[in-house]
């Protein structure tokens, strides 16, 4: 399989609520406070939730990053499998089947071939086998890996590998679904695994409840603080496995945020700037900000928080 270039990106920006550390991966210096970012650390207050999904900085890219219908990203009417092929996953994976599904806040109605998506968010120690193999970048040389305990990615920490990959950037999340055989989703993708054919709020139907993801742990969104005994902090990916999506995915939204590709060209990398989007929010979104409909655009790709990882989609042929 071909290899992108890995480019010289940093995993540079922390989640807001606090000044949390940054570091360039490729030449560790001095820890730096920077400013809280409201938007990663549970977004605006409730007040301004309603303005609608967070605004791109960047120009859009082709229609890619303005929610607009692509046929060739979200898939058509004529899109499928070829017939007569059997639809099979991975074990770690769950298959989304072809069909329409309602995209977005006007619930537009698209369509999308069968694709099999992971199971679960990705975690640190399968991230750790791709640095091994030489396809993703590393954090040995990181000051961030040496920090404090609960502020370090989770691959640094060898009671953590079955929580997810977190401190994850946009490259970082394409190097892994390439070396796996895989892909980044893109929204489409994301949002039909969340909603099924219904359309529905939330993964698990409608209603806020604590119990059915991990989220609101954390000021201003703490409603579920201790909720079920369960930490304030992401939790292993196969948390909540009793509360799958519509096809049996879990933890679609809340414990991370989990990156998109909005690219039309998957063999040319974004540059360091350009904005990026994830959706299903973290540990510290309020339900607002984590249903399946919404989107989180408050990074460039070259950045990360400790709320930022991913998950893989396989496209079948």
């Amino acid at each position: 399989m071909p290899r992108l270039p890995i480019p010289f990106a940093a995993l540079l920006l922390l989640a807001c609520g606090g000044a949390d550390e940054t570091v360039h991966p490729a030449d560790p210096g001095p820890i730096r406070d920077f400013e809280p970012a409201v938007a990663l650390d549970g977004g605006a207050p409730d007040a301004l939730l309603d303005a609608g999904p967070p605004v791109l900085d960047a120009e859009p890219l082709d229609g890619a990053l303005d929610g607009e219908p692509d046929p060739e990203r979200d898939g058509g009417p004529d899109a499928g499998p070829d017939e007569g092929l059997p639809v099979e996953c991975p074990d770690d994976m769950v298959l989304v089947p072809a069909g329409d599904f309602p995209f977005g806040r006007d619930g537009e109605l698209r369509d999308l071939p069968d694709f099999c998506v992971d199971v679960t968010e990705v975690p640190a120690g399968a991230y750790l086998d791709c640095v091994d193999d030489g396809a993703c970048d590393g954090y040995a040389a990181w000051e961030m890996c040496i920090a404090g305990e609960e502020r370090r990615p989770h691959q640094c920490r060898d009671d953590r590998l079955d929580h997810p990959a977190n401190w994850i950037d946009w490259y970082r999340a394409e190097q892994y679904c390439r070396w796996a055989g895989k892909r980044l989703p893109h929204e489409g993708h994301w949002e039909k695994a969340a909603r099924g054919p219904q359309g529905s709020t939330y993964p698990w139907g409608e209603g806020v409840d604590c119990r059915k993801a991990h989220v609101a742990r954390a000021a201003p969104f703490d409603a579920c603080l201790g909720v079920d005994g369960l930490p304030d902090l992401p939790v292993e990916v196969h948390a909540y496995g009793d509360v799958p999506s519509p096809y049996g995915a879990i933890n679609l939204v809340g414990n991370v945020r989990e990156w998109l590709d909005l690219r039309i060209d998957r063999e040319v990398l974004p540059p360091e700037d350009e904005m990026g989007i994830a959706k299903g929010g973290d540990w510290r979104s309020s339900f607002d900000q984590v249903m399946n409909s919404d989107r989180d655009g408050t990074l460039a790709v070259s950045r990360s928080s400790r709320g930022h990882g991913f998950r893989c989609i396989l496209e079948l042929p």
